[in-house]
């Protein structure tokens, strides 16, 4: 199931999205970088909801 992700979802989300910036660079994906998406933007998404 998809939902909104909210605080107490911020390690696993931090997590992930290390692996997955990491797979996509491996795969020549420079959509998303060591920059960007940072935690700051994923605390500000939270935030939004």
């Amino acid at each position: 199931m998809i939902r909104k992700a909210i605080h107490d979802d911020f390690l696993q989300a931090v997590q992930a999205l290390e692996v997955v910036k990491k797979y996509m660079l491996s795969e020549g994906i420079d959509q998303w970088d060591q920059e960007y998406p940072n935690v700051k933007v994923l605390i500000q998404d939270i935030e939004k909801g």
